[in-house]
């Protein structure tokens, strides 16, 4: 596995700009991590260069962010290799159900109703759908070790919750707030989406990040769909 994945034809960068006749690189930020640098952190730039037969290649870069080494240590202990992974942790996280009290008290203190969807064939957690009245959450904690994601859904996961959100309404901060009591910790949306170099059956080599890989592995992430 090499630290810098090439990217041909970046998706989103005008290839006209990288031809100027001096076959000068010409960068473009996305704003959103890409790729992965020398480091294993994530980057947001992709830089384009076009060699003397017009053929343009690219490839990450800029300033790394570093990432979690408490994930990456979690995910590796887990699957045991990055390249040919062992997903045998998810029939025994299935058999021993860690994570039946943290459900119950969330629903029976906060008043909840609950739907359990997980797929054993593609996830990596227990995932459910929490609801009361007109409002709805979806809750995962991750069979890997002690991480959860909390999402508001609207039309779809509208926004990723953290205890530090200003825009919390009660019933969220008492959500969070129970995870935190069992040692669980919800990640942000720039915590999940750090690449990260693992092989999965669904999703793209290219597209895998931290919520893929302790979370599900579905190719296009659930708040960009």
């Amino acid at each position: 596995m090499t630290a810098r994945r090439q990217i041909t034809n970046a998706r989103g960068v005008d290839k006209g700009k990288a031809s100027s006749g001096t076959n000068a690189p010409y960068g473009h930020d996305f704003g959103r991590p890409v790729g992965s640098g020398s480091s294993g952190g994530s980057q947001t730039r992709v830089r384009v260069h076009m060699n003397g037969r017009g053929h343009i290649h690219g490839h990450p870069s800029g300033p790394e962010s570093p990432l979690n080494n408490e994930f990456l240590s979690r995910i590796k202990e887990m699957y045991g290799t990055f390249d040919e992974p062992n997903f045998s942790f998810v029939m025994e996280a299935i058999r021993s159900r860690p994570y039946e009290d943290v459900i119950s008290e969330v629903v029976t203190t906060l008043g909840l109703a609950f739907e359990e969807y997980n797929d054993p064939n593609d996830d990596a957690s227990f995932q459910y759908q929490l609801s009361r009245g007109s409002e709805s959450w979806a809750v995962e904690l991750s069979m890997l070790g002690p991480f959860a994601v909390v999402a508001r859904i609207g039309d779809g996961w509208d926004r990723i919750l953290v205890k530090n959100d200003p825009n919390l309404s009660k019933v969220e901060h008492q959500i969070l707030a129970i995870l935190h009591s069992h040692g669980l910790q919800p990640l942000s949306k720039e915590e999940l989406e750090q690449p990260v170099p693992l092989s999965l059956f669904n999703t793209d080599p290219d597209n895998v990040c931290v919520y893929q890989a302790l979370f599900s592995d579905i190719d296009v992430l659930p708040w960009r769909q």
